[in-house]
């Protein structure tokens, strides 16, 4: 897939707001909405656009708390952490890193006291050696 400069425009667009109408992005850049569609139609397609989503306020909905967690685990044991840790409801995000750790999560609850029971939980999951946890205090968006 061509990611030409216009692409790229169409998708910072939709990246800051995925409702907005193509009629609207057309104008902005002096194309077509005939073409605006087309091109998204075809970036869905070739999986470069996976998805449209809606950026909640996890405040209003009574998400207070985010915390980091660092993770070790027994090598080998990667994967089987990884989708144990997805099925928590409160793992909003899991990722793989190169440092001294292995994986970091992101956990979203409605009090300290629900994260440091999900820390706890997390530390149950066979072979999870060790954690180090980051509460976030503030949060700024771009």
């Amino acid at each position: 897939m061509n990611i030409d400069e216009t692409n790229q425009k169409i998708l910072k667009v939709l990246e800051k707001d995925g409702r907005k109408p193509f009629t609207e992005i057309a104008k902005q850049f002096g194309i077509s909405d005939a073409i605006i569609h087309i091109r998204v139609k075809k970036m869905i397609k070739d999986g470069v656009i996976k998805n449209f989503t809606v950026n909640l306020d996890e405040e209003i909905l009574g998400s207070k708390i985010n915390g980091f967690l660092l993770l070790n685990v027994v090598p080998g044991n990667l994967d089987n952490v990884r989708k144990k840790l997805m099925k928590n409801e409160n793992v909003s995000e899991v990722y793989e890193v190169y440092s001294p750790n292995d994986l970091m999560i992101k956990i979203k609850t409605k009090s300290l006291e629900e994260l440091r029971d999900c820390v706890k939980k997390i530390r149950t999951i066979p072979h999870v050696t060790s954690t180090n946890l980051i509460t976030g205090l503030k949060k700024w968006e771009k």
